[in-house]
């Protein structure tokens, strides 16, 4: 038996097998870029055509789009993110409405309703299920806006300029309970839209102590 705890450390191949994904799918200039010359004329030319010339300009303009796409630190992190999260193997996580009857008897089958009763039932918690990885990011940018980002199960979510986010997401990933002190009433709209998403996608489900 095997028991894997934790992100996934990918080899340098698969960020870069990822990255050149991103780079396929950008619009920017320097990753659409053709080469402009004809490597094999229609005109006879001298031996060889290929030349190093044409190999060297050929990678300038690779070099140019990865660059490009690593200088862009937030499309940089999120692949990051998505990929050290992303499942070694298919892992078949219930979204809510596939949970079992006496869960949505307890709970409720859709997500306000699973955040009322926990915020509301004495002993109640929501916490990150069992075996997918989960992980945080923080950016800041020089006009001193930030974005707190977590990433779970290879997905994402983000909120910028907010504090308790960053307080959230971390107790999330560390495996700590979201209690009804954690879901106050000045808790952001988004914080409580990525909370009611987990619950929906079932990377958040609700418990309660026993007493």
């Amino acid at each position: 038996m095997t028991l894997s705890v934790g992100c996934r450390a990918p080899a340098a191949q698969e960020i870069v097998a990822r990255l050149a994904e991103d780079i396929l799918s950008s619009f920017h200039p320097a990753a659409s870029q053709r080469y402009a010359e004809e490597i094999l004329p229609s005109t006879a030319q001298p031996y060889p055509s290929i030349t190093s010339s044409v190999r060297n300009r050929m990678k300038e303009m690779v070099l140019k789009a990865v660059e490009n796409a690593l200088e862009d630190e937030t499309e940089w992190d999120k692949l990051i993110g998505k990929l050290v999260t992303e499942p070694k193997r298919f892992s078949d996580i219930p979204m809510l409405e596939d949970q079992d009857d006496d869960y949505l008897d307890e709970w409720g089958s859709s997500p306000k309703r699973v955040l009322t009763r926990v915020k509301s039932r004495p002993g109640a918690f929501l916490k990150r299920v069992s075996g997918v990885s989960f992980a945080t990011s923080h950016i800041d940018s020089l006009d001193g806006a930030f974005v707190d980002r977590l990433f779970a199960h290879g997905k994402s979510w983000e909120i910028c300029n907010d504090k308790r986010a960053a307080e959230v997401f971390h107790r999330i990933e560390q495996g700590m309970h979201i209690c009804a002190e954690h879901i106050t009433d000045d808790l952001s709209l988004d914080v409580e839209n990525v909370l009611l998403d987990l619950i929906v996608e079932g990377l958040l489900v609700a418990s309660a102590e026993l007493r």
